[in-house]
């Protein structure tokens, strides 16, 4: 009796067939069911790789017991005996390497995996707008990259792409997590606020290593020139955070820009 004969005389396809079919049935349940209940995210993920591996043992048992006249009886004899072990065994295989390859540490590039911090890096996160005026998010975003480009022009630093940074804009969360997930080892964050023609702009540096602010500092500014207010602050900014990372010396503001041209 040839394997494929063997195999459908005990059933296997069926079982297997059955099998899938419930399976998927239970995974759709737990995945609304789960989160109804705030189960953790890892719980429904041991539940799909416990599902993976019941399959290739149903198919096993399907194989290794004989429906007879007399009542179901063990029978691991037979042509391909191997060959159905074999299967199982990497069934098995792939489905513990489903669940180990999708945790994050073992996601190669993913954003949520946490890279080794580097000396002397920072990240700017974009600067709140604490107006709650959408039509004023350009001055904050404009903030953010202006003091990007005078931290990028300090040879000693390692200043974090802007798209990167941008990611986390009004996301929140916890300031120690997101410096460890771009690997750096201080943060900038600030935010500002409008009352007709004056400007509040605070920044400060935070060490991701333990979440303390370093510096702070609040400007105050009319607002007469949006390009020419962003690039004094954030030259000032900028100087200030050379200074508490000891990493250059305190320059002369940038000369305001002509309004007219």
């Amino acid at each position: 009796m040839s394997v494929l004969a063997e195999l459908k005389r005990r059933k296997v396809f069926k079982v297997g067939a059955a099998y899938l079919v419930v399976a998927w049935l239970a995974v759709q349940a737990a995945s609304i069911g789960f989160p109804a209940f705030d189960a953790p995210p890892w719980a429904l993920r041991v539940f799909i790789l416990l599902s993976l591996l019941g399959f290739p043992l149903a198919l096993v048992m399907a194989w290794i017991f004989d429906a007879t006249p007399e009542g179901m009886k063990l029978d691991t004899r037979g042509k391909g005996r191997a060959g159905v072990f074999a299967a199982a065994a990497l069934l098995i295989a792939l489905a513990f390497g489903w669940y180990f390859y999708g945790q994050p540490s073992f996601r190669k590039g993913d954003v949520a995996t946490p890279v080794a911090t580097r000396s002397n890096s920072i990240a700017v996160l974009p600067f709140a707008n604490m107006s709650g005026k959408a039509d004023e998010e350009y001055f904050s975003d404009g903030m953010t990259e202006e003091l990007l480009n005078v931290l990028a022009k300090v040879p000693q630093l390692q200043v974090v792409a802007r798209t990167s940074v941008f990611q986390f804009k009004g996301k929140g969360g916890d300031v120690r997590e997101i410096g460890r997930k771009l690997g750096v080892s201080h943060i900038v964050e600030g935010s500002i606020r409008r009352d007709g023609q004056q400007v509040r702009i605070n920044a400060q540096l935070i060490r991701v290593a333990d979440g303390f602010q370093v510096w702070s500092e609040t400007y105050d500014r009319k607002l007469e020139s949006v390009f020419a207010l962003q690039d004094e602050i954030a030259g000032r900014i900028g100087d200030a955070l050379k200074l508490s990372l000891g990493v250059g010396a305190r320059a002369a503001p940038p000369p305001a820009r002509d309004p007219g041209g």
